[in-house]
């Protein structure tokens, strides 16, 4: 049987295969080098051993290309590997082999985690998972008590992705103390993209070529790419392909319609957004079917079924919990723009610039198709109108469940002020319980998506028929993507640089402090509610696993801020709670906590530029690293500047300036600056663009006066693109390190250190 088999290969079939086979040779030969050469590196070896390797690698993908191809050939519906079953499988090892391509391997890492504090949202999800992970099971099941502490929120509203999140946490015992599975994540999403894609194109056209070059395409669509990495639960786009996958299946049997809860459930506990654009779909999905057999109880029961098991989804994993307020603001600003297919990103296009956009619309929007795919697009329109000489109406009369979809979710991708470039089309009013409902889903401009991988489908489908030699089109479609990638080719250098071996941002909570108070409190409370630092913190309450008041979330409790302006009032009256540790984020409730605690056993410190209250702390604070002053020590009346430099006039001041906050007679803003005084007489001012430094140790002598300590001063201002102040005494450290002007008073006899300030805004 294999020797007829080989006898029936064209020889093309052979050179695809070698061809592919060394292409594959090349990608890889860095990773299979080190299984094989135990851990040496490809590069390191001998030109010999290297064009050895290689030969071995081409003929090992040869092989496996060679088998694909053949599988191809086997595969009908009449035998047991089905083309739709190949399609997927071919379609989702072109995805997988994609994300490697752009992204490389660095994020699969599951014990990695640095990395997600680098940019987008990535430290909110990861965070919530933690905390979601180390708490108690709860009802509802997806609730975390310990985050937003004392009200709880459910890890639905850090985006956690609780399609994992709930599966992981049930064999949590049985994985690594630090665990992501926000990598492996997204490389599934790449292979489901591929998968999908290939079964969609083969259902609307029934050709194979189409089918295996579709996730090509899909797999590097801009709305996907911009995603990866910065709002990972929007990477699941996959589940819009199931949803339309299903809408054409239903063209020609309504017997995979008892997938929609599956499809519904699954999109809610990806990311919520993505359950409007599958219940839109499969609405326009019953529409049809209804058009065709006309029993419209099967409609309305379908589509019973799938909201009431989605909503009991959503209330057994904790959506409607925690009393949070759903609708946010934003609507009108989070929108499309009717040149969203064509207005690509700053730096995402080789051949267009950006297209303006009207005041107050946000600018990271994106929905661009690419110069292939528009091409592509073109060219299925005149095929349309040429070729099968019929008008749109008349092409689209049996696809009102297609027009339903675009309609529905264009109408709402546009919010209620449809705009094109830079202008106001129109705008329309509405009840305000209606704008409330909308304003839950606000960035409207993702209900695009549907509707832009309808465009993908309509371009590759429409290309694939241009002639009845299937070759025209593979090449037109080929050709298409060579241009798509040209386009966009720079942005990919860049991800695969930046990810490859993903670089993680140091912790700004680098005391010793942080590590002995976690053993001695079980909460962070942040007052005022800021979110400054906000990740830093929260990754130190969840390695601790303490619990904390407040992060950053999708979608915030207003229980919140009462129960932080009651936590305020305590503070004032001197009360604090057994366990709980205060974070002090505003240097007016500083000044007022430090009026009431000042003296007290309690430290009041700042430590790692921020204000730390620890009730009856009782650490060796002399080995403590990075804890810069005490209550004893921080303008706890809360002096103006003025006030503050003539009370202590006859001190020694030290003033250090930092970021673009102008200093004392300075008329432009972002100098560094240094200016020491003792008894109201200067002893060393300087200004500049640059980095200034002043040193000097004990007993040296500066304008008649001697200094009772060492003494090392550092400025620089914004203009010097650094931005500190260090002011050094004895070796240690009082500056707060914060944008303004940063003081300490020194007693000039004794060289203690009397008191400490920071002034942001200063007098003109």
């Amino acid at each position: 049987m294999f020797k007829n088999l080989i006898r029936a290969t064209h020889p093309v079939q052979y050179a695809i295969a070698i061809v592919a086979g060394a292409a594959l040779a090349l990608i890889f030969k860095e990773d299979l080098t080190p299984v094989l050469t135990g851990g040496t590196a490809f590069t390191v070896r001998s030109l010999p051993v290297q064009m050895a390797l290689l030969i071995l690698f081409t003929g090992f993908f040869s092989i496996i290309s060679f088998a694909l191809i053949r599988v191809n050939y086997l595969a009908a519906e009449n035998r047991p590997i089905k083309p739709a079953a190949y399609l997927a499988a071919v379609g989702g090892l072109t995805g997988g082999l994609i994300f490697y391509l752009i992204y490389g391997s660095g994020t699969l890492d599951a014990g990695r985690v640095d990395w997600l504090f680098n940019l987008g949202d990535n430290a909110q999800h990861y965070l919530g998972w933690v905390f979601y992970r180390n708490d108690p099971w709860t009802w509802p099941i997806g609730f975390s008590c310990s985050l937003g502490y004392p009200i709880g929120t459910c890890m639905c509203f850090t985006d956690s992705i609780p399609l994992l999140a709930i599966p992981f946490k049930l064999i949590s015992h049985l994985l690594p103390t630090t665990f992501q599975y926000f990598g492996l994540w997204t490389l599934l999403c790449f292979v489901l993209q591929g998968a999908f894609s290939a079964l969609i194109l083969y259902e609307v056209t029934g050709r194979r070529i189409p089918s295996l070059i579709a996730p090509m395409f899909f797999c590097t669509a801009d709305v996907l790419l911009f995603r990866v990495f910065r709002y990972t639960p929007l990477t699941g786009q996959w589940i819009v392909l199931f949803a339309l996958y299903l809408y054409f299946l239903n063209k020609r049997t309504e017997r995979w319609n008892r997938l929609w809860p599956l499809v519904h459930v699954m999109a809610v506990l990806i990311q919520g957004y993505f359950f409007v654009m599958t219940f839109v779909v499969h609405c326009g999905t019953l529409l049809e079917r209804y058009l065709i057999n006309r029993k419209w109880t099967n409609a309305a029961r379908d589509l019973v079924l799938g909201t009431v098991v989605t909503a009991l989804v959503m209330c057994f994993v904790g959506f409607f919990t925690a009393s949070v307020e759903m609708s946010n603001a934003g609507l009108g600003y989070f929108k499309a723009n009717l040149n969203a297919f064509f207005n690509p990103l700053p730096g995402w296009s080789r051949f267009f610039p950006p297209l303006p956009l009207a005041e107050g619309t946000y600018a990271m929007n994106v929905n661009y198709l690419g110069v292939g795919i528009i091409s592509l697009t073109v060219i299925g329109l005149v095929l349309v109108v040429l070729h099968n000489r019929k008008s749109l109406p008349q092409i689209y009369r049996g696809s009102w469940g297609l027009l339903l979809i675009t309609l529905v979710l264009v109408v709402f991708a546009l919010s209620h002020v449809v705009t094109f470039n830079e202008h106001v089309v129109f705008s329309y009013n509405l009840p305000e319980p209606f704008l409330r409902l909308w304003g839950v889903f606000r960035g409207t401009e993702r209900m695009l998506w549907p509707v832009y991988y309808l465009v993908f489908v309509f371009a590759i489908g429409q290309t694939s028929r241009i002639s009845s030699r299937k070759w025209v089109g593979a090449v037109l479609l080929l050709a298409a993507f060579s241009l798509q990638m040209v386009e966009v080719f720079p942005q990919l250098e860049r991800f695969r640089t930046e990810y490859d071996d993903p670089k993680g941002k140091r912790t700004t909570l680098r005391s010793n402090f942080w590590t002995d108070a976690a053993g001695k409190f079980d909460s962070v409370v942040i007052l005022p509610l800021s979110l400054d630092n906000w990740a830093r913190l929260t990754e130190y309450a969840a390695d601790n696993r303490m619990r904390i008041n407040y992060s950053y979330y999708a979608r915030y409790s207003p229980d919140l801020e009462p129960a932080a302006g009651k936590k305020i009032q305590e503070l004032a009256n001197g009360k604090t709670l057994p366990g709980e540790m205060y974070i002090i984020k505003s240097p007016e409730l500083f000044h007022s906590v430090c009026s009431v605690f000042h003296g007290s056993e309690h430290f009041l410190g700042y430590v790692d530029g921020e204000w730390v209250l620890a009730p009856d702390y009782d650490g060796e604070m002399a080995g403590l690293v990075n804890v810069s002053i005490t209550g004893d020590i921080a303008n706890c009346d809360g002096l103006s500047m003025n006030e503050f430099l003539s009370v202590y006039d006859d001190k020694l001041l030290i003033l250090a300036a930092m970021d673009n906050t102008s200093p004392m007679g300075l008329a432009t803003d972002g100098f560094s600056f240094i200016r020491i005084s003792t008894a109201g007489k200067e002893i060393y001012g300087h200004q500049s663009e640059k980095r200034i430094e002043f040193r000097a140790k004990k007993n040296d002598l500066f304008e008649g006066a001697t200094l009772p300590v060492d003494l090392l001063v550092t400025s620089a201002g914004r203009l010097s693109g650094e931005e500190d102040a260090v002011i050094q005494i004895n070796g240690r450290d009082y500056s707060y390190h914060r944008g303004g002007l940063n003081v300490v008073v020194v007693d000039p006899l004794s060289g203690e250190v009397i008191d400490t300030a920071l002034f942001t805004r200063l007098p003109e």
